[in-house]
């Protein structure tokens, strides 16, 4: 089965001269809504509501095991799903079976 990980965004550290060049990677969610997946930072707990996450809506940070069909819609909206090959997610366990 194919794996699904929001992407991710670089957010400054702070907003001086010194530290407006360092930055951390911060996971974007993806919410299904009207029928197409959108891209956004901080998802309202009414755009969730409903919806299944894994499925509907991906929280950012993590990486879900979804299906085939969802990785299809998540490639039609624009989204890039990752298919398992060799050496990852051996046996269910993450890399390389560890």
């Amino acid at each position: 089965m194919p794996t699904f990980t929001p992407p991710t965004v670089k957010q400054s550290v702070g907003g001086d001269r010194l530290f407006s060049r360092y930055g951390t990677r911060v996971g974007q969610s993806v919410v299904k809504t009207g029928g197409t997946y959108r891209l956004t930072p901080f998802p309202w707990l009414g755009d969730i509501k409903d919806l299944t996450e894994g499925t509907d809506y991906f929280l950012g940070g993590r990486t879900y095991t979804i299906t085939n069909e969802v990785a299809a819609d998540l490639e039609v909206a624009g989204f890039f799903p990752v298919a398992l090959g060799y050496g990852e997610g051996a046996f269910g366990y993450g890399a390389y079976g560890g």
